[in-house]
């Protein structure tokens, strides 16, 4: 391909999809045989479960070729299978729980509830709950009376929380709702609003439901610190920067040299889930997929390959 041609394809993909962590796609090899399956990837987080286990997902891709509208004959994600495992995130060992599938389905992060996670199929038309060790999983078709382009916003849930009346929180990456309400008994699925019972949850970083109590943590402006707020009642303050839940844990980011270069560290923060106060005796710090049980010791990490969640490349 002409190297001009390229550099404004380049270019345009900057325009089309920001300057973040964006790679052009890899051009098909002439010695690779298509398909091809890549090793099962690294453990990601999808939520902590108490204080030394978590739960972790992995994918193995299928790589195959294809032709691309700017990039001409480059290789794709034609598949994938899914993994789900039960770690400890303390000390390394084998995995409590866990099995792969031979197929791919799409796990949400940040839900957890009754041994089962949210996934969605591959073309997250329909959702369901995988529990942990098991292969066999009831899949559910979305509906919705109020969303018309409903495979867009499905496409783009990144996160979920459990919710009041037993329905999930869906978080999604844009469009017109960032919020999403699902009723995981029909599959109906529509907006969330910030109205009625629900107004006083507009100023929230981020928000769940834990012991059928509406939780959330805001920041408070006045005194520059942050709050958790449950049913409107505040239960606890700290000076930590934002919220991200995971069960009952939330996590903020701080700045971290490591090796002489800045990282990007997410701290973890425990909840009593019966007080709604900070346990500030835990600590648990993660970069990318390692965790760390003392951030002033960066070289004792706990990180889960592939191989070592499921005993094979």
């Amino acid at each position: 391909m002409n190297n001009i041609f390229k550099s404004l394809i380049a270019v345009f993909s900057v325009v089309i999809y920001g300057c973040g962590d964006f790679e052009p796609p890899a051009e098909c090899g002439d010695s690779a045989s298509y398909p091809y399956w890549k090793d099962w990837q690294e453990g990601e987080l999808i939520s902590i479960i108490d204080d030394s286990l978590a739960i972790l997902a992995t994918k193995k891709e299928k790589i195959g070729c294809g032709k691309d509208l700017f990039y001409g004959n480059v290789e794709m994600v034609k598949g994938f299978r899914s993994g789900l495992f039960i770690v400890n995130y303390r000390t390394k060992q084998k995995p409590l729980l866990g099995d792969t599938l031979d197929y791919g389905l799409n796990v949400v992060p940040n839900h957890f509830g009754k041994s089962s996670v949210l996934v969605f199929s591959d073309n997250h038309e329909k959702f369901g709950f995988w529990e942990v060790g098991k292969k066999s999983i009831e899949l559910k078709k979305f509906k919705s009376d109020s969303i018309s382009n409903i495979y867009f916003y499905y496409h783009n849930v990144y996160s979920a929380r459990p919710w009041v009346d037993g329905n999930i929180l869906l978080k999604t990456k844009t469009g017109a709702y960032n919020l999403l309400i699902l009723n995981p008994k029909n599959g109906q699925i529509e907006p969330f609003a910030f109205s009625g019972k629900y107004e006083w949850l507009v100023e929230c970083i981020d928000m769940s439901y834990i012991n059928n109590k509406m939780l959330c943590i805001r920041k408070n402006t006045e005194a520059d610190y942050f709050e958790i707020v449950a049913d409107k009642i505040v239960t606890d303050t700290s000076s930590f920067g934002g919220g991200d839940w995971y069960g009952n844990y939330v996590v903020d980011g701080i700045i971290v040299a490591i090796n002489g270069v800045n990282w990007w560290v997410g701290r973890f923060h425990k909840i009593d889930a019966s007080t709604f106060k900070f346990d500030r005796d835990f600590k648990l710090w993660k970069r990318l997929h390692n965790f760390y049980n003392d951030i002033e010791k960066l070289d004792e990490i706990v990180l889960y390959s592939g191989k070592d969640l499921t005993g094979r490349k």
